[in-house]
């Protein structure tokens, strides 16, 4: 966005009570680098995220044969992401 539009983009730090997002620059770059930052805003609020934990015991059940069960809700859920840590580990903590 920086060099498209020409404008430097200042977003507070996460431990700051204050909501504006500040753009400078351009005077054309500025109202479309605020159009397209809007835009990113109204998609984001449609996302969600969660994490399942699951215990190791039954990644295996989850999978399926040959991942049959992962692509079955990867055809099904195209958006979702699904990982499981390396066997090796018996959760994400350990690594």
């Amino acid at each position: 966005m920086k060099d498209l539009y020409k404008v430097s983009v200042r977003i507070p730090p996460d431990n700051e009570k204050s909501n504006p997002i500040r753009i400078e620059g351009d005077p054309q770059g500025v109202p479309q680098a605020k159009k397209e930052l809007l835009e990113l805003a109204s998609r984001m609020e449609n996302e969600h995220a969660a994490d399942l934990i699951v215990e190791q015991k039954f990644h295996r059940t989850i999978i399926g044969q040959k991942a049959e069960r992962v692509w079955e809700i990867r055809e099904q859920f195209p958006e979702v992401i699904i990982s499981f840590p390396d066997p090796a580990h018996k959760s994400w903590d350990s690594l």
